[in-house]
């Protein structure tokens, strides 16, 4: 987030504030504790969840997180009774879809395999099928919902193990989603509490000892990167779960399973135009 003023403005020295993800219910328990634990402002949040298509102008679905509104709002800004009409009809196929959905996922949760046992984990798209959900609502609101929680594309999210799914919608159904104020606020509540902060200085293997204390390996990149080991009460990880298999041996089994997406953060900040020089301009 940008909090500079026009473009006349001096960009370069801007605050950059990059929000952390929402965070719900016992599925975040260790996360909640966290923040807990060093007193970090954290409030919920209300927001709604745009359903779009490329070809079309206007969103098909509008949903609110949490169902902190009972009645989805309609997209049409003056709807007619026709438009009305559909949307109450709409909003109530989709109720009903979702109730199957639940009732699956308290019922008659999703096959996961186990050491020496031949059945298959169950993808999210099979799941579906079993239950029988019909197909638009797998499409065109299921997948587009829950592929954005999971920041990945729709058909990776297809062949994920369904117990994702029914996980995540188990332990945050009907929780708040919550998340700090702000990552600035965030970070100066963690060095208001004496934490110690070293930069350029990563880890590179993670070992737990007998009496329950944790040894970290670390690299001083200022220092010739001279390696030393670290004795701490505990570690907390923030990192992908393939970057955990290689710090952290016992997880090197489950971790590097995981399916996960690498992606590449930039940011860019665009200084103004030089009076000295003339900006390019397209033919339309």
């Amino acid at each position: 987030r940008d909090r500079g003023g026009d473009w006349s403005s001096d960009v370069c020295s801007s605050d950059l504030d990059i929000p952390m993800r929402v965070f719900s219910g016992e599925y975040y328990a260790n996360l909640f504790k966290l923040v807990a634990e060093f007193n970090v402002p954290a409030k919920p949040r209300r927001f709604l969840f745009v359903f779009t298509r490329e070809e079309h102008e206007r969103p098909y679905f509008i949903h609110a997180s949490n169902k902190h509104r009972i009645f989805p709002p309609n997209p049409e800004p003056n709807p007619s009774l026709y438009q009305r009409v559909k949307h109450l009809l709409l909003s109530l196929t989709l109720a009903l879809c979702y109730a199957v959905f639940a009732l699956g996922v308290k019922f008659f949760p999703p096959g996961v395999s186990k050491p020496g046992e031949k059945t298959e984990t169950e993808t999210i798209e099979h799941y579906c099928n079993r239950l029988f959900l019909p197909q638009f609502f797998l499409n065109d609101y299921l997948v587009p919902l829950f592929s954005s929680v999971a920041t990945c594309s729709h058909d990776d999210f297809r062949s994920f193990p369904a117990v994702y799914i029914t996980d995540y919608k188990k332990y945050t159904s009907g929780n708040d989603h919550n998340s700090v104020t702000t990552m600035q606020a965030m970070q100066e509540k963690l060095v208001s509490n004496n934490l110690r902060i070293k930069l350029r200085h990563p880890i590179i293997n993670i070992e737990s000892q007998p009496d329950g204390t944790v040894k970290c390996t670390i690299i001083d990149l200022d220092n010739g990167s001279k390696e030393s080991v670290e004795t701490f009460a505990k570690v907390i990880t923030a990192t992908s779960s393939h970057a955990l298999a290689h710090l952290y041996e016992p997880a090197r089994p489950m971790a590097s399973q995981l399916p996960i997406c690498e992606a590449e953060v930039v940011v860019h900040s665009m200084s103004p135009p030089s009076p000295s020089r003339t900006p390019l301009t397209s033919p339309s």
